[in-house]
């Protein structure tokens, strides 16, 4: 069975600086102890509810076969969807796509593929 990929947007500028030491934490982290990512379905609500519109976001399309930390499906926010949660660094390895992330003339992020 094929694994579905999981996706996580953050502001280029903080993952250009993980990326370089192949560590990649988000801001938060350290008070979350998890990285937020979304399933396919889940990236446009995700990122037009979350995501810093101020700042250039970047989307990856992560391999979940090829992370290093845990991987869990579940929702810490009291609803009954599970999103994908990294309970550690983003190795760059799982990382198979980055695009620009960005808004249409709405002001809402469009995806990018």
């Amino acid at each position: 069975m094929k694994t579905p990929h999981i996706y996580h947007f953050t502001p280029k500028e903080l993952w250009e600086s993980g990326k370089a030491s192949n560590n990649y934490l988000p801001e938060g982290f350290d008070e979350e102890g998890f990285i937020h990512c979304s399933s396919y379905s889940q990236i446009l609500r995700s990122a037009n509810k979350h995501a810093d519109k101020t700042k250039e976001i970047i989307l990856l399309k992560i391999d979940p076969k090829a992370l290093t930390s845990k991987l869990v499906y579940e929702n810490t926010s009291g609803g009954t969807e599970p999103f994908p949660h990294i309970y550690g660094h983003l190795n760059n390895e799982a990382v198979i796509a980055e695009y620009a992330f960005s808004l249409g003339l709405d002001g809402t992020f469009q995806l990018p593929f």
